[in-house]
C-alpha cells in the first residue's frame, strides 16, 4: 500500500492505494510498472500502533468516557467527536467495516483543531485502517 502520492504509469496514485512490490522499489498498479524509494511503500496488514505508542502522543488515549466530552455525535453514521477534558486535544471515534464492524481512535492533528466535525470525519473516514495505522494516531 502506497503511504505518499507516487506516480505509476502517468498516473499520480494517493496514499492509501493497494500496488503490488516486485522487490528492491519496483510496484505495480493496474499492469503499470514504476521504481519508486522503498519508503513510498508499506506491506500489509499494518499493525496498530502500541497503547504506549499512542499514548506518548496524549495521555488520554485509550482512557474511559469519563475522560472525555462528546463535542459531535452523528448517530445515523455511528462517528463521534470527543474532546479530551486534560488536554482538550480531539479524538475521531469511527465505527468501520462492513458484516464485522469495529471502532477506531484517532487523535486528531493539532492543526486540524478547527475543522468542522463532518470534514474531520470524511477525510479519516475515507482512509484504509492500514494507512491509518501506518500513520500512528489510530487504535
Amino acid at each position: 500500500m502506497l503511504v505518499r502520492p507516487v506516480t505509476v504509469g502517468g498516473r499520480e496514485l494517493p496514499a492509501g492505494t493497494p500496488v503490488w512490490s516486485h522487490g528492491g522499489g519496483d510496484i505495480e498498479h493496474r499492469d503499470q510498472h514504476a521504481r519508486v524509494d522503498a519508503s513510498a511503500f508499506v506491506t500489509l496488514p499494518v499493525r496498530a500502533p502500541s497503547l504506549d505508542a499512542v499514548r506518548a502522543l496524549d495521555a488520554c488515549f485509550g482512557l474511559g468516557p469519563d475522560a472525555f466530552e462528546i463535542e459531535h455525535a452523528d448517530d445515523a453514521s455511528y462517528w463521534s467527536i470527543a474532546r479530551c477534558k486534560a488536554h482538550g486535544r480531539r479524538f475521531l471515534r469511527d465505527m468501520r467495516g462492513g458484516v464485522a464492524m469495529y471502532e477506531s481512535t484517532t487523535l486528531v492533528e493539532d492543526a486540524e483543531r478547527d475543522d468542522d466535525p463532518e470534514t474531520l470525519w470524511r477525510r479519516y473516514h475515507a482512509m484504509p485502517i492500514d494507512l491509518l495505522f501506518h500513520l500512528g494516531r489510530t487504535r
